[in-house]
């Protein structure tokens, strides 16, 4: 008799839990040798996961953010890690020519409409005392000017605001991205120069 889609009670789970913790876990005390370690380890690699499962812990990960111990605990970890030549070369291959995103990024540019020059930029950086529209930074570097409604044709300037680098940034993105921007500058609450 399969036991799939089987539950067990909160009861339940709360003594398997315990019986599995402290003293009475197999492994309480004991560490796993650098031989059973190394063994574990080959054993896992050139392991093919299928596309279903990458998606699925793509999936699970999405949305979840670490915390800063976890990240430092993370980043400790890669300190000093060589790739092999073949990871390189796969990178290099992955992200040359029409690959790399600087490629994809100017072959997918539009033109922007008339009028829209560095006087154009001048006078909206101006309009806003050089703050940044979203956080009221004032950058050191040129604020780059955005299009609120991502119409890059559209160049009056009720439709162009200065933002700093950070706040670009997080202005790119997908369409709901997009539309969540365009609703936060349209809306009364947005700053207003």
């Amino acid at each position: 008799m399969s036991k799939r889609g089987f539950k067990h009670s909160a009861e339940t789970k709360l003594k398997m839990s315990i019986a599995s913790k402290g003293s009475h876990n197999s492994m309480h005390g004991k560490t796993t040798s650098l031989e059973t370690k190394a063994k574990i380890s080959a054993s896992l690699k050139g392991h093919p996961v299928s596309a279903e499962t990458r998606a699925k812990i793509s999936a699970g990960n999405l949305g979840k953010t670490r915390s800063l111990e976890a990240r430092t605990k993370m980043s400790r970890a890669a300190l000093g890690r060589v790739r092999s030549a073949m990871a390189v070369a796969k990178h290099s291959a992955s992200t040359t020519g029409e690959k790399h995103w600087s490629w994809q990024v100017n072959r997918n540019k539009k033109q922007y409409g008339s009028g829209f020059n560095s006087q154009m930029k001048d006078a909206i950086r101006w309009l806003w005392h050089g703050h940044c529209a979203v956080c009221g930074h004032l950058s050191n570097r040129e604020l780059d000017i955005h299009h609120i409604d991502y119409d890059k044709n559209n160049n009056s300037p009720n439709n162009l605001i200065p933002l700093c680098r950070c706040c670009h940034g997080k202005t790119y993105g997908g369409s709901a991205t997009r539309a969540r921007w365009v609703d936060f500058f349209q809306s009364p609450a947005a700053f207003q120069p």
